[in-house]
């Protein structure tokens, strides 16, 4: 019975461990404009960010395998600019609004290579 309480310790303290360590990489990718689209605390993290992002090379130089598996599609604002003119104006007015973007998606353990 002992072994057994032992064994869950360590493995709720790992599932901890691991969401703490998604929290910590959410905020990084959310900060530079990405999107992490797996749960917390998952094994295999899986991530879409804006086409031309650095974010999967500086996660690779920080010691993850990052590999792109696929794309995804993102509503992005600003994406659309239009040149409009009102009624009773000869003036055109930029307008922007948002837009469907094609985006890669990647994917990486959260161990880290040595």
């Amino acid at each position: 019975m002992q072994r057994s309480v032992k064994y869950l310790a360590v493995q709720f303290h790992n599932i901890r461990d691991r969401k703490a360590q998604f929290d910590e990489i959410n905020r990084l990718v959310m900060r530079d404009g990405g999107w992490i689209t797996s749960i917390p605390g998952a094994a295999e993290v899986t991530m879409e960010c804006l086409p031309g992002s650095t974010l999967p090379s500086e996660l690779a130089e920080t010691g993850y395998v990052v590999s792109q598996t696929g794309e995804g599609e993102r509503i992005v604002p600003g994406t659309i600019t239009e040149d409009i003119i009102t009624e009773g104006s000869t003036v055109p007015i930029r307008v922007t609004h948002a837009g469907i973007i094609r985006v890669p998606r990647y994917s990486y353990s959260t161990e880290r290579r040595s």
